[in-house]
């Protein structure tokens, strides 16, 4: 690790300790915390192992930035307001992009009072590349590293449930918020707290509504089709458990009956197709957060002559362009499946966000995940949050960004796009909240709960000469 140039930030405090070598044109700062270090030669220095002031090693996981040169030329973003993202590079790229893309649109409006915004990127998928870290350990160890030794303010992701339980815990007891596009068991609206308050704000924040909504349709949806018993197979961990649980306890409030397999893994689950064919109930749901789950199980069950003309219905994370391709060996099942998700967004907001995404990333659309706008709302909404955080609280932090996410559900209705930036940080440094909407629909969070609510879609897999396409069959209004 190298040591900072001579020429510190005007201000910035600076001890030199004479060790008997000549002296250099290094200063040699002793600090106690990253913190210090920070304060004293801006963005990209750290507190090394020898009580020193260093340049910050990059962690593996977290070598993408944006402006790419972020880490090559830290003295170039010395004054970089710098928070973190933190998806799966390849299963999360739509989110990832989404994030990113509005980082840019931000740098093209000079950032934030002239002051540059920039963003690291990490990885939580397992990459034995990497290391041999499972993705909850490579979540906490990428976490901590974006909270602890960078000390973003706010990370937007990650995108399953139980990376966010993982991130939390670790990112929480230092103060930096989490702004996650798609984590949505029930069990995370309550994991920093049942009641939150302006003076204790939550520091887990969601651009998507929970589970309860979408356990609820399902379980609602089945009975309207005169569905009674029902196999739910389901991922082990706070998603799959949360989601189960609600609609369990919502179909059987309603006279049906259900029947439970988790799985841990992919042994488990194929064991599991397998008992639940030899069971013969009316319909089969199938709950995980991971896409490739979801494609192994129709492919699984297109061969098991027992699921034929059996109703199988999946849920959110099944509304990826990627499953129906990486399941087109199980075509044959498609018009026996239905599913559920967070409304597809429409909207002025997501005709200006989705053509932004074509124009940086084609071919990829906003269209091919459900929670891409998701994405790019909560890291507008993070960029938000640091602007009532500089105006109001004195400085840049956690706590002050989740204070400003308190104020973005009532006052002056505003559009979550570049076109709205200088208005939306005039009503801030005012001391005033707006009202904003973005492009994945309105986002009005609770004061109380700091949750979000939204239209769920129940939709069907439709085929055409063209191939496989997703179809919104209705949309339940919360």
């Amino acid at each position: 690790m190298s040591r900072p140039p001579f020429d510190a930030r005007p201000g910035a405090t600076v001890v030199l300790l004479l060790t008997g070598c000549s002296f250099s044109t290094y200063d040699y700062t002793p600090c106690e915390t990253h913190a210090e270090c920070r304060e004293a030669f801006g963005f990209g220095y750290t507190c090394d192992d020898d009580g020193l002031c260093g340049e910050v090693e990059v962690e593996p996981r977290c070598g993408e930035t944006w402006p790419p040169d972020l880490f090559e030329r830290a003295e170039d973003h010395r004054d970089a307001i710098v928070l973190g993202s933190l998806f799966d590079y390849e299963a999360g790229a739509p989110q990832r992009q989404a994030a990113r893309l509005a980082f840019t649109q931000v740098a093209d409006l000079s950032g934030l009072d002239g002051r540059p915004v920039a963003l690291v990127e990490c990885n939580y998928a397992a990459n034995p590349r990497l290391d041999d870290l499972p993705a909850d350990e490579a979540t906490r160890l990428a976490a901590a590293w974006l909270a602890e030794t960078l000390g973003v303010p706010a990370i937007i992701g990650p995108s399953t449930s139980a990376t966010a339980e993982a991130a939390y815990y670790v990112t929480s007891p230092v103060g930096t918020v989490l702004l996650s596009p798609s984590a949505t068991s029930p069990s995370l609206s309550v994991i920093d707290g049942i009641t939150k308050t302006d003076d204790a704000p939550g520091l887990f924040w969601r651009t998507a509504p929970p589970d309860s909504l979408q356990g609820a349709v399902v379980a609602e949806d089945m009975r309207r089709r005169g569905t009674t018993n029902v196999a739910v197979l389901y991922q082990t961990g706070s998603y799959g458990e949360g989601l189960a649980g609600v609609f369990n306890t919502a179909f059987v409030e309603r006279g049906g009956v259900v029947v439970l397999y988790p799985f841990a893994d992919a042994t488990a689950r194929d064991v599991a197709v397998t008992a639940v064919a030899s069971n013969t109930p009316n319909e089969v749901l199938f709950i995980s957060s991971l896409g490739s789950d979801v494609a192994a199980f129709l492919n699984a069950a297109a061969v098991l002559d027992a699921y034929v003309d059996v109703p199988l219905f999946l849920t959110d994370s099944a509304r990826d362009e990627d499953v129906l391709a990486d399941a087109a060996s199980a075509a044959a099942l498609f018009d026996q499946v239905r599913g559920t998700s967070p409304s597809v967004p429409a909207g002025d907001v997501y005709s200006f966000f989705s053509g932004a995404y074509a124009s940086a990333y084609a071919p990829d659309a906003a269209s091919d995940s459900v929670y891409t706008a998701h994405a790019w709302d909560a890291a507008w909404l993070a960029i938000y949050g640091v602007a009532w955080s500089a105006s109001n609280e004195g400085a840049i932090s956690g706590i002050g960004v989740a204070r400003g996410l308190r104020h973005l559900s009532s006052g002056p209705a505003i559009s979550l796009n570049p076109t709205s930036w200088t208005e939306g940080r005039a009503w801030f440094a005012d001391g005033e909240g707006i009202d904003v909407t973005g492009a994945s629909g309105s986002l009005d969070f609770n004061p109380d709960t700091e949750e979000t609510t939204a239209p769920i879609d129940v939709w069907i897999i439709t085929a055409d000469a063209g191939g496989a396409s997703f179809a919104t069959e209705y949309t339940s209004e919360p």
